[in-house]
């Protein structure tokens, strides 16, 4: 039985939602084609008609939420203007957030596998991830761009290792405390250097 258009693109966004969250929780290598499918009711053939491979789907899910992120962040600038940053920070090192890896960051959880893609797919990775930075760097208006640009890259580099340090260990006190160090260091350098 054929399905229409627009029947299959809401079967493509339920392959990659699926995808990102299964991927976070059990990295690149953790998760095959057909133990995924199988999760949606669906044969691992499926995915082919819609994906060339599993390293094409795994590229387009961190596209996705790339855009996702930009959009969002984008957005929040809109509403909060230079206080967006410290509003991320804020958000983002919440003990919550150790525990939450299916619906957490995309950095912290797949960081590593990134790395480890062939260099045509870490250029893009990288190009998006410039225009992810422009767009939260944009916030700022009385910096420079090359100024707030390199500040972004301080922040949301400490952030992603903040998280990913803090879920590395067992000890929930220690895990909370790194994160409160860095979120109140964070916040700290953001009401001295970002305007």
């Amino acid at each position: 039985m054929r399905i229409s258009q627009t029947e299959k693109l809401k079967l493509r966004e339920r392959i990659l939602t699926e995808a990102l969250s299964s991927l976070k929780l059990k990295g690149a290598n953790g998760v095959s084609v057909d133990e995924l499918m199988r999760n949606l009711g669906l044969t691992s053939g499926a995915l082919y008609s819609h994906f060339k491979s599993k390293n094409d789907l795994f590229q387009q899910v961190v596209q996705k939420e790339l855009d996702r992120l930009i959009a969002h962040h984008q957005s929040q600038i809109e509403r909060l203007g230079v206080r967006a940053l410290a509003d991320f920070v804020d958000s983002y090192l919440v003990d919550g957030h150790i525990d939450s890896i299916q619906r957490g960051c995309i950095f912290a959880a797949l960081g590593a596998d990134l790395q480890r893609q062939k260099p045509n797919v870490r250029k893009k990775f990288g190009a998006k991830m410039q225009d992810l930075f422009e767009t939260m760097a944009s916030g700022s208006v009385q910096l420079s761009p090359t100024v707030r640009l390199a500040k972004v890259h301080f922040v949301f580099s400490s952030l992603v290792g903040s998280l990913v340090l803090a879920r590395s260990l067992q000890n929930s006190k220690m895990q909370s405390q790194i994160l409160n160090t860095a979120k109140n260091q964070l916040l700290n350098f953001i009401q001295k250097e970002w305007r």
